[in-house]
């Protein structure tokens, strides 16, 4: 399920995912939830990954040279739906990956 794979906890105040592998790319969606009377600040977080028809959910893996369009439709506070379409491999795509954790000299 949906809610499985973005699953967290916190302690002291620094979030941790329970099924996200450590250092996981995702994004945060903030926004500003009014309903009469009550209003409130909500976000919502979506791990990248293949997660299409042609993954699962448990893919947190963005490969190189494919393309990933995520569509997002949140339908009330408690309520979202994600959609990833993948398509790939584009051999004319070239780039440089750089990890900044390790120093060449």
């Amino acid at each position: 399920m949906w809610k499985d794979r973005e699953t967290n906890t916190y302690t002291d105040d620094v979030k941790s995912f329970d099924n996200a592998p450590d250092n996981s790319s995702y994004i945060v969606i903030r926004g500003n939830y009014k309903k009469g009377t009550t209003i409130g600040e909500v976000s919502y977080t979506i791990h990248f990954g293949n997660f299409s028809n042609t993954g699962s959910l448990e893919d947190f893996n963005i490969r190189r040279n494919y393309s990933y369009k995520y569509k997002v439709k949140v339908n009330g506070v408690e309520d979202i739906k994600v959609e990833a379409e993948v398509e790939g491999d584009n051999p004319y795509v070239e780039g440089l990956v750089i990890d900044r954790r390790r120093r060449v000299f």
